[in-house]
């Protein structure tokens, strides 16, 4: 590093590790504004993550549960939450 100039750039910290997804459990096409919302289950150290939001934009919702089993059965009840409000098309989790 030459102290006599003054454009030293620190090194860029690493960020977290990208986590590894399991699977999509569901996407809707939601109403007027066309996008799609998806949940996704990812490895975590304490268990399975659930994650949705909008494609390509960060989680609206996470939570972590214990078991996979658990996550799919919490990943059914937003689902079901989010028909019951109406207004949104189910698509396959893997389009």
């Amino acid at each position: 590093m030459n102290w006599a100039t003054h454009d030293h750039v620190p090194p860029k910290k690493p960020g977290p590790p990208v986590p590894v997804r399991i699977e999509v459990r569901w996407r809707v096409l939601m109403g007027p504004s066309g996008r799609i919302l998806s949940c996704g289950l990812y490895e975590h150290p304490a268990g399975v993550e659930l994650r949705c939001g909008y494609d390509g934009q960060d989680p609206l919702r996470t939570r972590v549960e214990r078991s996979i089993g658990e996550a799919r059965t919490h990943a059914t009840s937003w689902l079901d939450a989010i028909k019951a409000k109406g207004s949104c098309t189910e698509l396959p989790p893997d389009a």
